[in-house]
């Protein structure tokens, strides 16, 4: 009688660690950072990482990545084993994760799947189905298109540069690209305009005396529509040569050309 108690007493405590000791396993695996917005095309260059938060070494052959409404295989490139407090990546084209950051070494998994810019729920299943993480994300969140990823940090998503395999960095962020310098421009500036057309014009004045305002004219149309020196410089020869034919065309007549009178007496 007392054997068949203490038999049945064991059978319990058998069930009971069955029925617990995976739960306990797997809820130590936590998601950390995310790459769901790539600068530019995000085709490619999408994923998230995860970790083995507990004490005991995981073996993730068998589960699957949970995303919009799809339970997506993970296919090992390396090792399916996480080692206690090591980091795994899951990305949607393993060979463009590894060129994009070459120093990460740690267990890589090619799925097929593509994250929405706007947020969605992620979740991560167990060999049984059983989801053993999640979580929600949001742009408003931020790291949006700008180079950045979400990382978990005390219970809280907040953007931080990419460190895929490691802690998030404490405060480090990509930097904006800087914005491209601007060529100025003469004809945008009227207060250069303004200094050319003077020049130019007082420059005529002493060349050309009281046929100046007319190079003059004619050099402030050459530099309202051109900004180099040497277009300003053309335009002032071409007008000086057509102000010295207008000069010989209507100049006095020379000392050898004469009228003839005719004698009457």
């Amino acid at each position: 009688m007392y054997a068949k108690f203490l038999k049945r007493k064991i059978n319990y405590l058998a069930f009971a660690l069955v029925a617990f000791l995976p739960l306990g396993a797997y809820a130590s695996v936590s998601f950390t950072e995310l790459m769901y917005d790539h600068p530019g095309a995000d085709t490619g260059h999408e994923w998230v990482e995860i970790q083995n938060t507990g004490a005991e070494q995981l073996d993730l052959k068998n589960f699957k990545f949970f995303e919009g409404g799809v339970n997506h295989k993970l296919v090992s490139q390396n090792s399916s084993q996480l080692s206690p407090n090591a980091y795994a990546i899951i990305a949607n084209d393993a060979k463009q994760f590894s060129f994009d950051y070459p120093t990460f070494s740690g267990p890589l998994f090619q799925s097929s799947f593509s994250l929405s810019n706007t947020g969605e729920t992620l979740a991560l299943k167990d060999a049984s189905g059983a989801e053993v993480a999640s979580f929600t994300y949001s742009s408003g969140d931020g790291a949006k298109g700008n180079g950045n990823t979400l990382n978990a940090v005390n219970a809280s998503w907040v953007p931080r540069s990419p460190t895929p395999g490691a802690s998030a960095a404490p405060s480090a962020l990509v930097p904006p690209a800087p914005a491209a310098p601007t060529k100025p421009s003469v004809s945008g500036n009227s207060t250069a305009k303004t200094k050319v057309s003077a020049l130019s014009a007082s420059s005529a004045a002493k060349a050309f005396g009281s046929k100046a305002p007319l190079v003059a004219a004619a050099v402030e149309a050459s530099t309202g529509t051109a900004i180099l020196p040497w277009v300003v410089a053309l335009g002032t020869t071409i007008a000086a040569g057509v102000i010295a034919v207008i000069y010989m065309r209507t100049g006095k007549k020379p000392e050898d050309e004469y009228e003839i009178i005719e004698d009457k007496s």
